[in-house]
């Protein structure tokens, strides 16, 4: 079908960080990264091919080294305790920027299906816009005696969905997933906590028609995910 060989990928990367503390109590924690890669192994969009019949397949999907990408990217995390109340409160802000973008494609020189059907733009979409560019949360975590009451908010920034090769390109809205849990030290040892996740059962946006199957999927699986709430009890031995 000329598809070449596979070959090892090459990346290039660099990253650089610095850690403040500009109060008592007080960090601050910032680094940045860059990755480049060359050669990416990736996988192919949908292929047909009339000489995929003697397989008794009528179309298939075959790692390939497709494409070159280049990604950049952020971290801060902020963190601070403070003492309250006979316990202690810990405050944790975190906030990640990372882009992905594709330098380059690399089609086979005897390629036999179109450029659209070995890397279309449902791919590109997985690699550039599938993920989150922002990502974010703020987590409060307070100690006192042998209670821990912990209350985690994350933010999801925007994504886009291409449907190709049957559907429509759909940007879905931020959102923000609240988790909350308590713990009991029974013992020294052991531990009960109890929560849940997701407490509010935010979901991401319902998908336009033409991306849900006939109305089968009403959600895509980007940010939070389409698993919405769930509460769990959780006993911890430490030995």
């Amino acid at each position: 079908m000329g598809f070449d060989k596979l070959k090892q990928e090459t990346s290039v990367n660099a990253s650089a960080g610095f850690t403040l503390k500009p109060a008592n109590r007080l960090f601050i924690t910032v680094d940045g990264y860059w990755i480049r890669v060359k050669d990416r192994i990736v996988i192919t969009s949908n292929i047909e091919d009339p000489r995929l019949a003697q397989y008794n397949v009528e179309s298939g999907r075959f790692f390939a080294n497709a494409i070159d990408t280049e990604t950049k990217g952020v971290d801060v995390v902020v963190t601070y305790d403070w003492k309250l109340g006979g316990g202690n409160l810990n405050i944790s802000l975190a906030g990640n920027y990372t882009e992905t973008r594709i330098t380059d494609f690399h089609f086979p020189e005897n390629l036999v299906p179109s450029q659209d059907e070995y890397f279309g733009p449902d791919q590109v979409n997985i690699i550039e816009t599938l993920s989150p560019k922002t990502k974010a949360s703020l987590g409060l975590n307070y100690a006192v005696g042998k209670f821990n009451f912990m209350v985690r908010n994350t933010y999801f920034g925007q994504v886009i969905r291409d449907g190709y090769p049957f559907g429509k390109v759909q940007s879905f809205s931020p959102k923000v997933v609240t988790d909350v849990s308590v713990g009991y030290d029974i013992t020294k040892s052991i531990n009960l906590t109890i929560g849940a996740n997701n407490v509010f059962d935010v979901f991401p946006d319902r998908q336009i028609y033409e991306n849900s199957y006939y109305g089968v999927f009403k959600y895509a699986p980007v940010q939070m995910g389409t698993l919405g709430n769930y509460f769990f009890g959780r006993l911890n031995f430490n030995f």
